[in-house]
């Protein structure tokens, strides 16, 4: 039977963390028991994101922090068999479809994963990579300048929410701002995940050691855990997992608690089923195609005034409290 712990790392590691700090908890772990190679997901020098590999703890700093993009495999798959081939220990962290690709490649090359470690995410959906890059451009383009900082879920600013974060080389930065939202707008709308994410198959059918997520609604479901700055949820499939998260201790300065009972489960609606797909799915894909991004921005990214008012609406409700106190009246969190 799988276990499940809420786990909330030191605060310097949760500041810069989507939630709790799940991923360099268990990185750290790999590395104090004996190391090798760490996969993970990164922007590269242009935002593009691709996976990467590190050899020392420090140089997973990059894999931290939400990526709502497909990253590029390339060379990945070949890496991780030839470091298995040497005898190297691997750490292996993505999407769950790119954990069960990475075994069947390594099955079908007859490839011993007896070192091989698996983290996956609780995944709403991995859009494809066209949409950002184009996204990127024309952020750029309208600052008229380069970007050089980007965070999917900048923490600062708090934990629910997804407030964005860009810096630009001009000196221009945007928090939790229309200017740089929109494409992480359309997202939450589910309009740009590939139509295959729609039929995902991975939810409930664990391919991981380890999965990890956000732990929505763990104020419900363990009220003694102190939500500020974020929660994750740590699910244990395999002994692999066990052993790794034996060495995760919980200290006085970071929390990792056993989780009784599947009430989590109800806040956590990926863990069970694929995301929906929306009623204007094709329509946004046709405006998108024949009418180009700007429009598509203006239509459903929320860069008009009526949707302008209530995101930053919202983000008042939000940083007053009143959201989830609301929430909370609603009984959901």
């Amino acid at each position: 039977m799988d276990k499940a712990y809420a786990y909330k790392n030191k605060r310097s590691v949760v500041m810069r963390s989507s939630s709790g700090g799940a991923f360099w908890g268990i990185a750290e772990a790999f590395f104090e028991m004996g190391g090798g190679t760490c996969y993970g997901a990164k922007f590269d020098s242009d935002f593009k994101v691709v996976h990467g590999k590190a050899k020392k703890l420090e140089e997973c700093l990059a894999f931290q922090g939400s990526k709502y993009v497909q990253s590029d495999m390339t060379n990945c798959f070949v890496e991780v068999k030839h470091d298995l081939k040497e005898g190297k220990n691997v750490l292996f962290t993505g999407t769950p479809c790119q954990v069960a690709a990475i075994k069947k490649y390594l099955s079908r090359n007859k490839i011993d994963d007896s070192g091989l470690y698996t983290v996956d995410i609780v995944c709403h959906g991995a859009p494809g990579p066209v949409v950002w890059h184009d996204y990127i451009n024309y952020i750029q383009n309208k600052e008229h300048s380069k970007l050089i900082k980007f965070s999917f879920r900048y923490k600062p600013h708090g934990w629910k929410g997804y407030p964005i974060y860009a810096e630009f080389e001009n000196g221009k930065k945007y928090i939790n701002s229309i200017k740089v939202s929109s494409y992480q707008n359309m997202f939450r709308k589910n309009l740009l995940m590939r139509e295959s994410c729609f039929n995902c198959p991975y939810p409930g059918n664990f391919q991981s050691d380890l999965t990890i997520s956000d732990f929505w609604g763990v104020e419900l479901c363990m009220p003694d855990v102190s939500t500020d700055g974020g929660v994750s949820l740590i699910l244990s499939h395999t002994e692999k997992g066990a052993n790794l998260t034996a060495v995760m201790k919980d200290t006085e300065e970071v929390t990792m608690v056993e989780v009784r009972g599947e009430g989590y489960k109800k806040y956590n609606h990926n863990l069970l089923y694929a995301t929906e797909r929306p009623d204007d799915y094709d329509k946004f894909w046709n405006d998108y195609k024949n009418k180009g991004l700007k429009y598509v921005l203006y239509r459903y990214g929320g860069e008009n005034l009526k949707d302008t008012v209530v995101f930053y609406g919202k983000s008042i409700l939000r940083k007053t409290g009143l959201a989830d106190k609301v929430k909370k009246m609603m009984g959901r969190a």
